[in-house]
């Protein structure tokens, strides 16, 4: 809702994907924090193919906490 139902990147409105801005693993335990546990901020909006674009030029960051 927050995005429109649209991709940030492009507009669009099908196949549309969450997106992680970083990813957070847990120090202690070393797993990551579950996909669903994110707040809102941490999360974008974006189509399949802008997804898989996204992903094969940038490195997600990981964060530990």
């Amino acid at each position: 809702e927050r995005d429109g139902h649209r991709c940030r990147n492009c507009g669009r409105t099908e196949l549309l994907q969450v997106h992680h801005r970083h990813y957070l693993r847990v120090r202690f335990t070393g797993h990551k924090v579950a996909p669903w546990c994110y707040p809102g901020k941490s999360l974008i909006t974006l189509c399949e193919s802008c997804h898989k674009v996204g992903h094969a030029l940038y490195v997600i960051p990981t964060y530990t906490i």
